[in-house]
């Protein structure tokens, strides 16, 4: 009976990361995010694409973008226009997904990519996703869509970095942004596919430098320390919110204009407790004297 392999350990997988085997890509992708208002669906449809390609040792050897004619929603929503600085008007005459995807294939054959790597999940759940799409609408060109291997190559980072690299305890992940910032980048994040992928090659670039002697470095193990707590505390922070992104946050945020005296009394009781808990007030604060009372009124 064969024996099992053993599956490859978190340092097996930073090594492999670090110091590949071949060619590596980078690889970010837009959506055009929102909801019908007619139909009230959900949609989610890629806009644009960026990949960064590199050698095994970092080297950069190829950059690649290009604009993606959406499938259905032919309309950018106006946030993801004001967030990305892609326009509806852009998008007329632009590849189709399927032409998009006969590209990238073809570009990690010439240039022998191994692996894709992106940060979050959210890329190749969707590029899959639109390949499901096409090929239940029968949209032209999904025939050849079982040979867009590019789509199996991709893998998300940003756990393995966030937590056996960053030492982010607890499963948390470290958002593009933050990364940046950790990684000593002084660039604002602006939502374009290829700065984004960029952006991310020179933060693993940053990263593979210290790889080997994080243990050695103080200043690294420093910044190690300081963005776990960040996080904990963030998360702990998140888990004490009971209103917002919620149906009951939305129903009182509605309410607020319209709620009772009794209501601001108890908000206002609560708002003092926590500035007595802070600090910010003296135990002995009470209700208004009848003079501060009669003068508010």
């Amino acid at each position: 009976m064969p024996r099992k392999k053993n599956r490859p350990t978190s340092d097996d997988q930073m090594e492999r990361l670090f110091y590949p085997e071949g060619n590596i890509a980078f690889l970010d992708a837009e959506f055009n995010a929102g909801m019908n208002m007619r139909t009230k669906e959900k949609i989610s449809e890629i806009i644009s694409i960026g990949i960064i390609i590199c050698d095994r040792d970092y080297n950069g050897i190829k950059k690649f973008y290009t604009l993606v004619s959406p499938l259905t929603q032919t309309k950018v929503f106006p946030m993801i226009s004001k967030m990305t600085g892609i326009t509806t008007e852009m998008l007329k005459g632009q590849p189709t997904f399927a032409e998009m995807s006969v590209n990238v294939t073809e570009l990690m054959k010439h240039y022998d990519v191994k692996k894709i790597y992106t940060w979050g999940a959210a890329d190749k759940h969707s590029l899959l996703q639109e390949r499901d799409e096409m090929k239940e609408r029968r949209i032209s060109g999904h025939q050849a869509s079982n040979k867009w291997n590019y789509m199996d190559m991709c893998t998300d980072i940003s756990g393995l970095i966030s937590n056996q690299m960053l030492g982010i305890r607890g499963g948390l992940s470290i958002n593009m942004e933050n990364l940046m910032f950790f990684c000593d980048i002084d660039e604002q994040q602006d939502h374009n596919a290829l700065s984004d992928a960029y952006y991310l090659y020179k933060c693993m670039q940053y990263l593979r430098a210290y790889f080997p002697k994080v243990k050695q470095d103080s200043e690294f193990q420093r910044k190690q320390d300081l963005i776990d707590r960040y996080y904990q505390e963030r998360s702990l922070y998140n888990s004490f919110r009971r209103f917002r992104s919620t149906s009951k946050g939305c129903d009182l945020y509605r309410k607020w204009g319209t709620r009772s005296k009794e209501e601001d009394i108890r908000l206002k009781a609560f708002e003092d407790d926590l500035k007595f808990l802070k600090g910010e007030i003296p135990y002995e604060l009470e209700f208004d004297t009848i003079q501060e009372y009669f003068q508010k009124n």
